[in-house]
Order: structure tokens, then sequence, then C-alpha cells
């Protein structure tokens, strides 16, 4: 194999093996439908992996996780508001975080 060679390293000698780069899949419906289902199920640990996979159609996933995020940002917002608000040196990245999270909220 081309990938091995020896090296001795504190006296002892080691075969060390240089992996080769795999390339990554693209995800595929099923595993982003996956993901969106592992999503739900940790913003609302109420629902397994099993309710949530086999009995709920993907758009109300899909709506699940919308509301859920809407309220972390909402959340976020308010929190931030409160922390950084009036002692802010630098406006404009607090400006550019605000804008995010009530567009993250709408």
């Amino acid at each position: 194999m081309d990938n091995v060679e020896k090296q001795i390293i504190n006296g002892k000698e080691y075969t060390v093996v240089k992996l080769q780069n795999q390339p990554r899949n693209k995800p595929t419906e099923d595993t982003q439908l996956l993901e969106e289902v592992a999503t739900v199920c940790y913003y609302y640990p109420q629902y397994t992996l099993e309710d949530v996979y086999e009995r709920l159609p993907a758009y109300k996933v899909r709506a699940l996780i919308k509301v859920a995020r809407r309220e972390q940002a909402n959340q976020l917002l308010l929190l931030n508001g409160i922390i950084h608000g009036p002692n802010a040196k630098r406006k404009e990245q607090y400006k550019k975080l605000i804008k995010h999270l009530q567009n993250q909220a709408k």
C-alpha cells in the first residue's frame, strides 16, 4: 500500500497509515427529514423519534421547528436587550444581532 509507512517515535517503531479523504455524501431527503425529526425531539422532549417520524407529516415537523426557533429567537432577543442594550460600545454589532434575531422571530 502507498499510504503505509514505518516511523520511529521515542525509540519504538510504529506503522503509520495515512487516511484518504472521503467525499461527503449530499444529504438525501430522508436524512434531512431525520435531522428535522431529531430537532423536533430536541425542542419538544415529550415526543420520541418514533412518534414524530411515524405519526407526524413533514409539514407539521417543519412547522414545529419554525415555531421553536421563533420562540428561541424571541427569548434571546429579550435577553440580549436586557444585557447589552444600554452599555454596548459597538452599536453596529449590537444592531446587526438585533436585526438577525428580529428576522428569526418573524
